[in-house]
């Protein structure tokens, strides 16, 4: 099960924003969790995967913020540089990837995810 405000404090680390701001993407925020929700595998819950899943829709949100601030001026012009996942640690870096790295976080928990997840890819076989 994804918790909305876990995955706002994980969305608020990512981007570096205050927490007054957060309430400018919750509509972002809201969708990403119910991304994660519709493709939730029925009897896969444990606190392992509702960490990934949670971690999954933030980083979802912070990529689609991105991709809404690129071409405008942030507040914070810093991004995440490196990040751990067990041991939380953060560190923030240059601006010039930004995407990139939101792409590659994304990527792999996506990955991390997949046990969880239902496979909702169209697959065409022949006969």
């Amino acid at each position: 099960m994804v918790n909305y405000f876990e995955v706002e404090r994980l969305f608020l680390q990512y981007t570096g924003l205050e927490e007054a701001d957060a309430r400018n993407w919750c509509e972002v925020l809201a969708s990403c969790c119910d991304e994660i929700l519709m493709r939730e595998k029925k009897g896969a819950e444990s606190q392992l995967g509702e960490s990934i899943l949670n971690q999954l829709a933030a980083a979802n949100a912070w990529y689609r913020y991105l991709l809404i601030c690129e071409d405008s001026d942030s507040e914070n012009p810093r991004g995440v540089q490196k990040m751990q996942m067990l041991d939380v640690s953060i560190q923030y870096g240059e601006p010039k990837s930004h995407l990139e790295q939101a792409e590659k976080l994304r990527k792999e928990l996506a990955a991390s995810a997949a046990p969880y997840l239902s496979d909702t890819g169209f697959v065409f076989h022949g006969m």
